[in-house]
């Protein structure tokens, strides 16, 4: 019996922790944030070598609720220095962590992708982790150089498994 309530407990503790997180709180920046409309916004952001970055956040939702299902960071470079490329893949395991239900442990495996093709001109490479698809993007608009990163999983936010999901 004791072990009974003991894993009904574990249980439970598993499952408060779980749930929801707004993207505009979960992507926060010393430089402030811009809402840009209902599905973007751009946050100022510092690097460990104290220079200045400005990422863009966009995320979308195909489910009710606004559970969001697909998220962008970009930034507008062509290519990153050590330093932002290192924030760029803290973000985007911080939000594989928290949107898309993803361990902790496949941060080193993500900024590991990052890395290999940050060095490329103009690429589009895909990878999946588990049920999370990532894509990493760089190219040109008449704007000028951009460098992204789509996040996607299959599934639905709030069900079991991905019971850590991000709204808007």
């Amino acid at each position: 019996m004791r072990n009974l309530l003991f894993t009904a407990a574990l249980l439970l503790a598993t499952s408060a922790s779980a749930g929801s997180t707004p993207i505009r709180e979960l992507m926060q920046g010393s430089g402030g944030q811009v809402r840009l409309d209902n599905n973007m916004l751009m946050v100022g952001k510092r690097t460990s070598a104290g220079k200045d970055m400005t990422m863009g956040v966009a995320y979308y939702s195909n489910v009710k609720a606004g559970r969001l299902d697909e998220i962008y960071l970009l930034t507008f470079r062509s290519s990153l220095s050590a330093a932002e490329l290192d924030l760029l893949g803290d973000n985007v395991a911080r939000i594989a962590k928290t949107c898309f239900n993803l361990s902790a442990d496949r941060k080193s495996d993500i900024k590991s992708f990052l890395r290999v093709y940050n060095d490329l001109g103009p690429t589009v490479k895909a990878t999946s982790f588990g049920p999370m698809k990532l894509v990493f993007d760089r190219g040109y608009t008449e704007s000028g150089p951009y460098t992204a990163v789509r996040m996607s999983r299959y599934g639905t936010p709030g069900v079991a498994p991905w019971v850590n999901y991000c709204v808007k």
